[in-house]
């Protein structure tokens, strides 16, 4: 019973770490971001070796893939946001 409560108390610290380096992310990714800023965002005296693989096991991606994809869809949405005010501001001048 301790163990187990040791082992889950564990992947729950882990858990809050990536949710932590996450809502950096979220908040800053308009800004210069590199690995060292994630690492410190973790409160992780870790490698970088070792805090990618931490970070892949969770997300599924290195943490810069993580933001670079972030980026990514982030610039999506607004430029179909964006695209869509412009196609519906020229509907009305139009009709």
């Amino acid at each position: 019973e301790i163990i187990k409560n040791v082992f889950f108390r564990k992947n729950s610290d882990k858990i809050n770490t990536i949710n932590q380096v996450l809502d950096y992310i979220r908040q800053n990714y308009q800004n210069s971001i590199c690995l060292d800023d994630l690492i410190i965002q973790a409160n992780s005296n870790v490698s970088k070796r070792h805090f990618i693989s931490f970070f892949q096991q969770y997300t599924s991606y290195t943490p810069i893939d993580y933001l670079n994809n972030f980026r990514i869809e982030r610039a999506k949405t607004l430029l179909t946001s964006t695209a869509n005010q412009r196609y519906i501001s020229r509907s009305r001048f139009s009709g």
